[in-house]
Parts: C-alpha cells; sequence; structure tokens
C-alpha cells in the first residue's frame, strides 16, 4: 500500500502555519440527535470553500447532520472499484483501488454516518472516497437500520443510538461486512470513522473484539457511560474530534434524551478518549501538545487544538484528542486539514509511525 505520509506530506505543510483561535462557551442543555433538515451548505463535496463560512445565527439544529450527497467518485471511471456487499437486506458498498493488487494486503475503513444520514452523505462529508485510488486503501459505506420516523440509525452504545431498544445487531452487521470484503481483496488492518451516532458505533466496535479492528476516530460522538458496558476493550488506537460548543452531544458531556427517557450521563470528549489511554497503560501525566490546525471554517484560524497520549501506551497505540474551539457539531471541514489530517493519523496507526511530532511544526 501506498503510504498515506508521502501524499499528505506537501499538501499539509502550509496548513500547519496558521494561530489558532476561538474559545469555549456554555452549552445549552443537551438534546436528542434528532432527525432535522440536511444544510443547503454553499460547499460541495466537489468545490470545497477557501474562506471562512458565517454560520447562521440560532440555528444550529438546522447543520446537525452531514451534508447532502455529493458526487460519487465510484461512479468515474477512473475512481475507485466497486463492490456490492452485505445481501440484498442491507446492501454496502466496498470501494477498493481501481487497477490494484487485491492480493496485496492494505487496510480497510468504515465510515459510519450520523444519526438520520446515509453512508453516501458522509463520504460526501469525510470525502474519503476520493483518495482510495492515490492511498490504496479500502473503504466500506453501510448504512443503518431505519426508526419509525424513518430515520436511520445504528445501535452504537447503550446511550446512542438505539433510541427505542430494537436491539438490532450492528456490531454483528459490521462484523459481517469486513468478512465479506475480505473475500474480495486482503485487509490486515481495520479502521472505523463515525460521525456523532456513528463515532458511538465506532466506539461500540472497539468493545467487541472485532478482528482486525486497530484505530477507531469518532467525530462528535462518545463511548459508554458506564466503563463495564464495554465487553471485550481491544487494544487500539483512539482519536476523539469534538467541538466544545457542540449543542446535540456536549463536549463536556451529559445525558441525552430520547423517546424512551433520558440516558445516563455521557462520557465528554477528552474523558472518552484517556479512559483508552488508561486502558493502555500510557502515561496520562505525558500529554503532549500539537500545532493547532483548522478544521472547521465557521471559526477564524487554526482553532483547533491537539492533546497526544503515547507514553508508554501497550502495543504502540497512540490516543489523540482534537479540541474545536468554538465548533459545534457538524464543522464545516471543505478546503481545511480535517480529511488530510484523518488520514494520515490513519496511516501512522496503520504503520505504527508518528509521522508528525509536538513541537516539529513552527
Amino acid at each position: 500500500m501506498r503510504s498515506f505520509a508521502a501524499y499528505l506530506a506537501g499538501a499539509i505543510a502550509c496548513c500547519l502555519l496558521a494561530g489558532c483561535g476561538g474559545g469555549e462557551g456554555d452549552a445549552p442543555q443537551p438534546e436528542t440527535p434528532s432527525p432535522t433538515p440536511a444544510p443547503s451548505a454553499t460547499a460541495t463535496a466537489s468545490v470545497a470553500p477557501t474562506a471562512t463560512a458565517e454560520k447562521p445565527a440560532d440555528k444550529d439544529e438546522e447543520w446537525e447532520k452531514e451534508p447532502e450527497e455529493g458526487e460519487r467518485p465510484w461512479e468515474s471511471p477512473e475512481g475507485p472499484a466497486a463492490i456490492s456487499i452485505g445481501g440484498s437486506e442491507r446492501p454496502a458498498t466496498l470501494l477498493v483501488p481501481r487497477d490494484a493488487d487485491r492480493s496485496e494486503p492494505r487496510p480497510l475503513v468504515l465510515l459510519l454516518h450520523g444519526y438520520g444520514s446515509s453512508s453516501q452523505e458522509a463520504d460526501a462529508y469525510f470525502q474519503f472516497a476520493a483518495h482510495v485510488n492515490e492511498l490504496g486503501f479500502g473503504l466500506v459505506l453501510p448504512d443503518g437500520t431505519r426508526d419509525p420516523e424513518g430515520e436511520r440509525f445504528w445501535n452504537g452504545t447503550t446511550e446512542c443510538c438505539d433510541m427505542l431498544d430494537t436491539g438490532v445487531d450492528d456490531a454483528g452487521y459490521l462484523r459481517g461486512l469486513i468478512g465479506e470484503a475480505q473475500a474480495h481483496a486482503t485487509f490486515d488492518r481495520v479502521f472505523a470513522v463515525g460521525h456523532s451516532n456513528g463515532g458511538f458505533m465506532a466506539y461500540r466496535l472497539a468493545c467487541e473484539a472485532i478482528p482486525g479492528l486497530t484505530a477507531i476516530v469518532s467525530l462528535a460522538g462518545g463511548t459508554y457511560a458506564n466503563a463495564d458496558g464495554c465487553r471485550a476493550p481491544s487494544e487500539l488506537s483512539v482519536l476523539q474530534i469534538h467541538g466544545n460548543r457542540d449543542q446535540v452531544i456536549r463536549y463536556a458531556g451529559g445525558p441525552l434524551k430520547g423517546p424512551l427517557g433520558w440516558t445516563e450521563s455521557v462520557p465528554g470528549a477528552e474523558e472518552s478518549v484517556l479512559r483508552w489511554a488508561e486502558r493502555a497503560g500510557c502515561d496520562l501525566g505525558a500529554a503532549e501538545e500539537l500545532t493547532p490546525i483548522n478544521t472547521d471554517l465557521f471559526v477564524d484560524g487554526a482553532e483547533t487544538s491537539i492533546q497526544r497520549w503515547r507514553e508508554g501506551c501497550a502495543g504502540d497505540t497512540v490516543h489523540e484528542l482534537w479540541t474545536i474551539r468554538g465548533g459545534g457539531h457538524v464543522p464545516l471541514v471543505w478546503g481545511t486539514d480535517f480529511t488530510e489530517r484523518i488520514l494520515l493519523w490513519l496511516n501512522d496507526a496503520y504503520t505504527g509511525e508518528v509521522t508528525i511530532e509536538a513541537g516539529s511544526i513552527e
């Protein structure tokens, strides 16, 4: 597999030179990740904004989801090859690099959408499919099941978001997709990346002994309220990304309200990642501070601070917290460092290297 680092080094070098801005404000009481209209963003998956955007005042709920579907790179003759997996009841799309030797080991990424969204909307947001050919990874685009209102959801942790206790076995479903993907290509490591409800689902997978699962990335998600709810915690790397003004899943944690009542308090962003760092035996007092980056065009400057824990961590795992200072539940990420830095972080998790050292960018 081609290294992410070689492809991304030039793309991110200039982006890391900006200063940081923003600050933490008081968030209102937490809300259920309820169905809301998808944003009519000025940007699309193919045309990224280049300047700071203005978020409509008092319209946080209207920006709760990923954007509407954008271009589908796999439908282009030059795009990645698309393979249907999952069967007729819950089909999913597996993308592999076009014309690649499928016997060559490569990582597999599961992209998990947020509540009420879809796999294609999630990819329009994260823009992973556009990088499959260049970076040589596999990508699975699955969809959650629909609730009575027609909104897709994942049965992630106890708190989010099987609100009606259907008990759908999404962990088993995703485990099956990984196994089916293995029949089409050789994948030696698995990554789960999710937004909101998808982030909770990524933490659920980390507790389910999923073969090959090496790292998870959670944007505005969280882990179990009760640590004992994690049945079989895996030795893996964790990246938690969260806006400290998120009004849906609060940065500091708190209960969620669903149709059956309030849940237990969801751990905050820092507690979510530190719980896994502690399990790995990391020295929690040896946090590294990295140069801030830009991940949200709604906020001026390089607003996202980065803390990393890797000292003493078992299995060379790395645990990071990206705090989007002034960011909400759905940061406007196009044209920022967001996608490239996540892919670089996943590449490091795959190779066992750390590409960007603390203090290496001035």
